[in-house]
């Protein structure tokens, strides 16, 4: 007596080969749960991560004469700055090496916080709470979340040359704009609303759907603990820095 064969398993790799890059991020809009999925057997983090620092050093280059250096000039003279510090701020900033230093160090800067918040991500849902996500598939999932900061930039940076203001944000911190808070109660209410920007939230929300997916734990418990670590660094870290700015 023979029985049916039954058919053979189809791997996730084959049913979603892995897309490139640029195929992946337009997912993100149109199907984020698929990128994630992709993960589970081939995780990809240095290429997007690498990106995004790329753009981010090109960015501060482009902006460095006509936003960041003179912000930074005209917050040191509001700050009360002497004549000499401000003469001397403005020989520095003029010369090509500053402007380079100054415009390689964020993009480093931003490599190296994604990685971190990959780490944490992993430490949260993999540590924590025993899912089954590896740290190399949860920095995955951070830079590619971190991919919607490149339509932000194609809005904010017009704004930001506009205004002469390195600090524009989409969302409630137009309300109160981080350059115009005066005082320390001020700062700290000015970075919060700014950490509420709305595209800081999509990459939130990706986050959350991409850890729940690789994780293999319940939408929304991933979405409890991270929320819960987002709202603390959202508040903790504009205390932390506007005490050291007073």
């Amino acid at each position: 007596m023979s029985s049916t064969p039954s058919p053979p398993y189809a791997s996730p790799a084959a049913v979603r080969p892995h897309r490139p890059l640029w195929a992946r991020a337009l997912a993100l809009i149109t199907s984020p749960r698929s990128v994630f999925e992709e993960f589970i057997d081939r995780p990809s983090w240095f290429w997007p991560t690498m990106w995004l620092s790329i753009i981010t050093i090109v960015i501060g280059f482009a902006m460095w004469d006509s936003v960041i250096a003179p912000y930074s000039l005209e917050r040191a003279q509001s700050g009360g700055a002497p004549a000499e510090s401000i003469a001397k701020m403005e020989e520095v900033f003029a010369k090509p090496a500053t402007r380079i230093i100054g415009s390689v160090a964020p993009g480093a800067v931003n490599f190296l916080a994604i990685v971190i918040e990959g780490l944490c991500l992993f430490a949260l849902t993999s540590f924590l709470m025993g899912g089954k996500a590896t740290v190399k598939q949860s920095i995955a999932v951070a830079s590619h979340a971190m991919l919607v900061h490149i339509p932000k930039a194609i809005i904010v940076v017009p704004l930001a040359i506009q205004k002469q203001d390195p600090t524009v944000t989409l969302g409630p911190g137009a309300l109160l704009p981080v350059s115009e808070a005066t005082g320390y109660g001020q700062k700290v209410l000015a970075m919060i609303l700014a950490n509420l920007d709305l595209f800081n939230l999509w990459a939130l929300a990706l986050c959350i759907l991409g850890m729940s997916v690789v994780s293999r734990l319940p939408a929304k418990q991933v979405a409890v603990a991270i929320v819960g670590a987002f709202l603390a660094w959202t508040v903790l870290s504009p205390l932390l820095f506007a005490l050291f700015q007073k």
